[in-house]
């Protein structure tokens, strides 16, 4: 690994206000090897991102590397990532919630699913990139003027949530979060429903009731069985997530005992105050509600109420 006066070769180049891939791999280089990137290389990187006018496709990915390298350090296998780090993490790469270009939120996804346990406030602000995209096409993930459909959720939407919420359910299978459920919910409600991509609903639907229902003994399954029976996932993940959908189907009773499923009397109160915030109830909600019924075989009267709404 050979020596790199970080400063004076970054100064060269912002002078130039151009990255070559032959500049990249020069970096790459001389920054990576054993030890772990300092916060100033990383944030100087960060800097002549910003201040340079052309560069090349492996920059990005040197960028992204670099976070990664920094946060996770240079081994392989998950590592966690601290709150302190999280947070200097989010200040690094966004501007009031607000995560500045699509490099940038690679990079967050990549530290996410490199992490152990994702720490919430980086899938809070993920999820919230694809909000603000869907809700007023601000952020790393806006489309083309003419491309986009104010306040419906694309099929790419549906497919990046779903991905986040992989991602974020961890080793473990964690089911979903009331975060999670909260920020579904807020979507939904603040977009039209028959303009939504017809994926939507089912992953509202399952990734709910995913966190709502309880099995009869007082557990929740994981999300992996949740998400991976709401649409395809991508073929380099089928087997890890099916491995891990099989065990929290079986986790909690011997293989091949069929499951019950109850509604918790906070749970439902909880739902119920969800739905009735906006003072109608839309087909999704419906449909998330007869799901839940069909899953413990009832549901509370104040539940029932909004079942039946037309």
């Amino acid at each position: 690994m050979c020596e790199l006066r970080l400063p004076d070769q970054l100064i060269g180049l912002a002078e130039r206000r151009k990255i070559s891939a032959r500049d990249v791999r020069m970096l790459r280089s001389c920054m990576f090897g054993e030890q772990r990137l300092t916060r100033h290389e990383v944030e100087s990187l960060l800097a002549l991102d910003r201040s340079i006018d052309e560069t090349c496709s492996s920059w990005d990915q040197l960028l992204i590397d670099a976070f990664a390298n920094h946060l996770l350090g240079p081994l392989s296998g998950p590592q966690p990532v601290t709150k302190e780090d999280a947070e200097w993490f989010i200040h690094c790469i966004s501007q009031k919630g607000v995560v500045e270009r699509p490099a940038l939120f690679e990079a967050l996804l990549a530290v996410m699913e490199k992490t152990d346990t994702v720490p919430e406030n980086l899938e809070r602000l993920a999820l919230h990139q694809v909000q603000l995209a869907v809700l007023s096409n601000r952020g790393p993930l806006a489309v083309a003027q003419n491309s986009w459909r104010p306040r419906a959720v694309a099929f790419e939407d549906v497919e990046l949530i779903r991905r986040i919420l992989f991602i974020a359910g961890g080793d473990e299978d964690q089911r979903i979060s009331r975060m999670e459920a909260e920020f579904l919910l807020d979507l939904n409600d603040a977009t039209i429903s028959d303009q939504n991509d017809e994926t939507w609903s089912d992953l509202f639907v399952r990734a709910i009731a995913n966190h709502v229902v309880a099995t009869s003994d007082e557990q929740r399954a994981g999300r992996f069985a949740s998400l991976i029976m709401s649409a395809g996932v991508d073929e380099h993940n089928v087997w890890d997530v099916m491995v891990s959908s099989l065990r929290s189907l079986c986790s909690f009773n011997q293989l091949g005992a069929k499951r019950t499923f109850r509604l918790s009397q906070q749970a439902g109160n909880w739902l119920y105050e969800r739905i009735r915030t906006d003072n109608r109830v839309d087909a999704n909600e419906r449909a998330l509600l007869a799901f839940v019924e069909r899953q413990t075989g009832s549901l509370p009267p104040h539940l029932r109420g909004f079942a039946e709404a037309a």
